[in-house]
């Protein structure tokens, strides 16, 4: 209930700065509604063609609410992660806050699911929503069986080209995580700068990109899927299947280890657990 009344807060102020401003330039009444979001902590509407469209979310409550939740789910995750409560053996991958939070929005969908009908305009037929949400990728099973599915048929294209496979980790450096195992138990890691899981992922995606930048300019036709998972603390890191000849395969893996190392690669342990080949084989 603070969230939506805040959110309600946010979007009137937003409403009066838009009347009060009186500007005719769309971009000018941007920038001053993005200060306002950054004063509430939150990431201002991106401007993609013209700017109307941003402007009418920065002044939409349902929009400031949406905003407000993630950057208040964010916030508490960050400090359940630097209070150290985060970690194998208590609250392993994500915060019970969070755990509740996320089944909390699973029953306001599910009840707001339930309550809606679809109706076509051409044939008047009704469905209700339930029905249709349960035939799609929303439901967790039908995912699963896509995602299965898609590798299925990687699987199929690399055994049709006699291509090989292999399975990547990728993670990040000691400084983005907030806990390490020393035998059975969960210590802080005196390395850790304060740094959230979203930050660990925009590191891992530029390590990603310079890497698949790489490859394209050597003409390496690898493909596959990759996948990120959390680590007991929360830091994010990256699995991957790749597929390709072995030939291709090898030079992809040696040139995303080059960038996977590239920062701080003398740190205990980076040429160990930085980039692990899990297993590589025939398709």
């Amino acid at each position: 209930e603070d969230l939506r009344e805040a959110a309600k807060a946010a979007a009137k102020e937003g409403a009066d700065i838009a009347a009060l401003a009186n500007v005719r330039d769309g971009a000018a009444l941007v920038a001053l509604l993005g200060d306002h979001c950054k004063r509430w902590g939150i990431e201002a509407a991106r401007v993609i063609c013209e700017p109307g469209p941003a402007i009418r979310r920065m002044l939409c409550a349902r929009w400031w609410l949406r905003r407000l939740r993630r950057a208040h789910g964010r916030r508490c995750e960050g400090a359940a992660i630097v209070g150290g409560v985060i970690r194998r053996g208590l609250w392993p991958y994500a915060s019970q806050d969070a755990v509740e939070r996320r089944e909390a929005q699973r029953r306001r969908n599910a009840r707001a699911i339930d309550k809606a009908v679809i109706e076509s305009e051409s044939t008047g037929e009704s469905l209700p929503l339930a029905d249709v949400v349960a035939g799609s990728v929303a439901n967790p099973e039908i995912k699963r069986g896509e995602l299965m599915v898609r590798i299925k048929g990687c699987d199929a294209i690399a055994n049709e080209g006699g291509l090989a496979c292999e399975f990547w980790t990728l993670t990040a450096p000691s400084r983005f995580h907030a806990q390490r195992i020393t035998g059975a138990v969960s210590e802080p890691n005196q390395n850790y700068a304060g740094a959230t899981p979203k930050e660990a992922q925009q590191y891992l995606s530029k390590v990603w990109a310079r890497a698949r930048a790489a490859w394209k300019r050597r003409w390496l036709g690898v493909f596959g899927l990759r996948t990120a998972e959390p680590h007991h603390d929360g830091c994010p890191h990256w699995h991957l299947i790749a597929y390709g000849t072995r030939r291709e395969l090898r030079f992809a893996r040696r040139l995303l280890r080059v960038y996977a190392l590239r920062d701080t690669p003398d740190e205990p342990g980076a040429r160990k657990h930085r980039f692990v080949v899990l297993e590589a084989n025939g398709a």
